[in-house]
């Protein structure tokens, strides 16, 4: 099978000038919700369709700090999303990202997290209109792991995961 990562949902003419892809992936950022992603697939092609990409990022530009429950919430209902509409409607979703990356923002340092890396493409993103490229994992740049509880959240101070993680977490266990 012939599978592509799009991006954003293809114009019919993209489809069309592409028959032999078998599988379509989209990388989806729109803000809290996938905003009826699938229904707009559907009506380009009726080919199976997956979620190359999303997520959230824990940056809150309206506090100027992380704000880890922002992250966790739009992470929980677009996942629920993915979920609710079915294997014929979408074949599943890849969370970006696993820990955040320090390095994006390109006026920035190399060696810690700054608070730039705004990607493009992110106008009105939630909460604060910006998507911070810096602060899209589950984990932080610090990769403290030693001291995370399996079942709950810990503070930062003492673990890397953010609550995000754990509130993919309780949606599969």
């Amino acid at each position: 099978p012939i599978v592509t990562v799009y991006g954003e949902v293809p114009s019919a003419a993209t489809v069309a000038a592409l028959p032999d892809v078998d599988a379509w992936g989209l990388n989806v950022y729109r803000g809290e919700s996938l905003y009826n992603i699938h229904a707009q697939f559907a009506q380009v092609s009726g080919k199976p369709m997956f979620i190359g990409e999303y997520g959230a990022d824990s940056w809150n530009g309206n506090t100027n700090q992380e704000d880890h429950g922002v992250q966790a919430h739009a992470v929980e209902k677009m996942t629920q999303e993915i979920v609710a509409a079915g294997y014929a409607n979408c074949a599943g979703g890849f969370v970006f990202e696993f820990a955040d990356e320090w390095w994006k923002d390109g006026a920035g340092s190399v060696h810690e997290q700054n608070s730039g890396g705004n990607a493009p493409g992110c106008a009105n993103y939630y909460p604060d209109g910006q998507c911070n490229e810096e602060y899209f994992g589950l984990a932080d740049a610090h990769r403290n792991y030693a001291g995370c509880n399996e079942e709950a959240y810990v503070p930062a101070a003492q673990c890397s995961l953010k609550e995000a993680y754990y509130a993919l977490r309780a949606l599969y266990l």
